[in-house]
């Protein structure tokens, strides 16, 4: 062999390592992905089993009750299930599979899904207003002839249950930040 012969096989050796990440093996990040992808369906489907099971419930609510405040808000709730489940959908139509099988296709694909947990994380602090909004006058009218202590545990349940759901968006939001600087960082060190 002549040094010919081992510039070019240095050069092609190379050249097939230009569309890979530095530092990463890109079996590594496509087990990454595909582990994400099978959590992310799991946590679709128990998501959508919730927003069913919500659904079934306040039905049943509606056919149990007669008055018109309560069936406001099983409306209202209805409305919102629908709106969150369609969202939902609409966010896994983009983020379901990588275009192309390739590591910067991975690495793509997980931008966009940490793109798109940002974009999720702020309509959910839409949806939580929207909920504190059907709430209070809900909780105002069917406790207006109750005592002092059930209004107080009534609103003292919805603050709790607004407490855990602002802490949960802000942690998503702060792991959906930190996860996407990663992945575009990620980015940057493939080459195609």
């Amino acid at each position: 062999m002549t040094d010919l012969d081992e510039e070019l096989r240095s050069w092609a050796k190379e050249w097939k390592r230009a569309g890979e990440p530095r530092g990463i093996e890109p079996a590594v990040i496509e087990r990454e992905v595909r582990r994400r992808t099978l959590r992310l369906g799991v946590f679709a489907a128990v998501e959508f089993a919730i927003l069913g099971a919500m659904l079934v419930f306040l039905v049943m609510f509606a056919f149990s009750t007669h008055d018109p405040w309560d069936l406001a808000m099983v409306v209202a709730f209805s409305a919102l299930i629908f709106v969150v489940f369609g969202r939902g959908i609409g966010a896994l139509r983009r983020t379901w599979r990588a275009h192309a099988e390739t590591t910067r296709g991975f690495v793509d694909l997980m931008i966009v899904r940490g793109e798109t947990r940002l974009i999720q994380t702020r309509f959910g602090w839409v949806i939580l207003l929207v909920e504190i909004a059907v709430f209070v006058p809900w909780i105002a009218h069917t406790t207006r002839a109750s005592s002092a202590p059930a209004i107080a545990i009534a609103y003292g349940f919805l603050a709790s249950a607004v407490a855990i759901a602002v802490v949960t968006l802000i942690v998503t939001r702060r792991r959906a930040l930190r996860d996407l600087n990663r992945w575009r960082a990620l980015h940057d060190d493939v080459r195609d």
